[in-house]
């Protein structure tokens, strides 16, 4: 489970660039409203809404959006 100090970094993170619109993760997954994606799913851990694998699931699937940003799929 994602404790609160890497939600807030993560978050933190999120709120210090400019989400692309559309960022693919890999050859079969895209998301085509980043931003709100990333706020849609801060929001929900925040408000402890999700637990125990699904809020596993959502926290991996933000890191995954900070990587492909990051490092972004050809």
């Amino acid at each position: 489970m994602v404790n609160t100090i890497e939600l807030l970094e993560i978050e933190k993170w999120f709120n210090s660039i400019n989400i692309p619109k559309e960022v693919k993760i890999n050859a079969g997954v895209r998301h085509t409203d980043a931003p709100k994606f990333v706020q849609e799913n801060i929001e929900l851990l925040k408000g402890k809404e999700l637990t125990g694998r699904i809020a596993d699931q959502r926290w991996n699937m933000l890191q995954e959006l900070k990587q492909a940003i990051l490092d972004p799929v050809k």
